[in-house]
Order: C-alpha cells, then structure tokens, then sequence
C-alpha cells in the first residue's frame, strides 16, 4: 500500500496562561518523509506554546518522558547524582551522551521539570 508508513505521535504542548503553566498532551498521524518535527515546532511556537514529543520512554516513577525534560540520575550506592536534559540527535533521543534506550530509566532516572519552563520562568 504506497511507500508512507503512518505512525502516530504523541506530544505535549506548554502554554503559559495568567501565570499558570498549562500541559495538553494529543497525537496526530505523522508522515516521517513529508514533515519535520523543526518545522512542526516553528509553526507552533509562534501560536504562544511549545511542542515536545514523548519518547516512549517513562522514568522509574512511571511518567512519561518528553523532549526538553531534565531527568536526575541517582544511584546511592556508588553516591552519584547528576542531572541531564533529553534532546532530540540524530533521529532519536539521548541524555547524558547516551541513546535514551541504552539506559535504566526505569531504575535510577527521574522527571524533575523541563528546560522550557525553567528557562521561561526567569524571564
């Protein structure tokens, strides 16, 4: 049937409103060969909001992972505690220089907010 795979995508969209950080979380069908996620965020972000795209990935709290989101590593035993950022690289996501699906999220990684709203909340 046609040479387009369709695939469904799921994204959450920030909006600031009298103060308040709203979250809207939808999918769409996506056709990877005819758009872009850059220009789904160019679009968007001109209409007051931000797209992220879920990763399909969830911490070990069971939340959903987004791009942009900071996630805190700890490990007790070896007493490491780091925090990094999930960006979109090379058709995929990675966070401490690793490919998101190479780590034990699950195990030691959690959500602890999002370089959007922070980054936005000092303006």
């Amino acid at each position: 049937m046609g040479g387009y795979y369709l695939r469904e995508i799921k994204f959450d969209w920030l909006r600031k409103i009298k103060g308040v950080w709203h979250h809207r979380t939808f999918t769409m069908p996506f056709i990877p060969e005819e758009i872009e996620l850059e220009e789904i965020n160019e679009i968007v972000q001109t209409k007051r909001g931000i797209f992220r795209q879920f990763t399909n990935r969830h911490d070990k709290d069971g939340n959903e992972i987004y791009e942009g989101d900071t996630l805190e590593y700890k490990e007790n035993e070896l007493k490491i505690n780091e925090r990094h950022t999930v960006k979109f690289f090379q058709s995929g996501y990675s966070c401490a220089g690793q490919n998101l699906d190479d780590l034990e999220l699950d195990l030691y990684w959690t959500i602890i907010g999002n370089i959007f709203e922070d980054s936005l909340e000092a303006k």
